[in-house]
């Protein structure tokens, strides 16, 4: 019965030693890999470039989705008047307002491969105060009007790689914006 015990015992630290050397060698196989992953909204009328808008953003290639993020937010806040508010029992009106966010956020996962390429989950989205092109008796009244991309891909890259992420086309200007994806492995 001892006997019997004791080479369980030895089995399961035998097991557990081999389980524990498996998890190292794997985590050793999949270090951490600096990147710099560039985003670019780039907008065009027609075949004239408009603006080109280019992000950066270090990330820490690595199986660990913990430590292989990274988020970018750029913008700010625009007021919108709602209106006014009648508070308490006696009528003292006050302005509310809120505020709407406008500008870019990105958020980005990096997850090297075995075969070399890395595995890019980008999260985008921009918007905008919409201005159009007035003429006398047009617009939106005086409310703001907002325009906005959203992209969520996944991308499967190598160092050095550009890859189009998205092509849009705006309903309202007819302009069209590509978010193109670059990225580098930081030596």
């Amino acid at each position: 019965m001892k006997t019997t015990r004791r080479l369980a015992g030895c089995l399961a630290a035998t097991l557990l030693a081999v389980g524990g050397l498996a998890a190292q060698e794997k985590s050793k196989e999949q270090p951490m890999t600096p990147v710099k992953v560039t985003v670019v909204f780039t907008e065009y009328e027609g075949s004239k470039k408009v603006s080109s808008l280019p992000y950066v953003l270090p990330v820490n290639a690595s199986p660990d989705r913990t430590v292989n993020r990274a988020s970018l937010r750029m913008g700010l806040r625009v007021p919108i008047r709602q209106g006014q508010v009648e508070h308490g029992q006696q009528p003292v009106i006050a302005e509310v307002t809120e505020y709407e966010d406008v500008g870019t956020d990105i958020d980005c996962n990096v997850s090297p491969r075995e075969d070399g390429r890395f595995l890019v989950d980008l999260n985008a989205n921009r918007s905008a105060v919409y201005a159009p092109q007035k003429q006398p008796g047009e617009g939106f009244g005086e409310k703001p009007v907002f325009s906005g991309l959203r992209v969520n891909q996944y991308l499967l890259m190598r160092d050095g790689g550009t890859a189009q992420a998205a092509l849009a086309t705006d309903p309202v200007s007819g302009h069209v914006t590509r978010v193109e994806v670059t990225l580098n492995v930081v030596k």
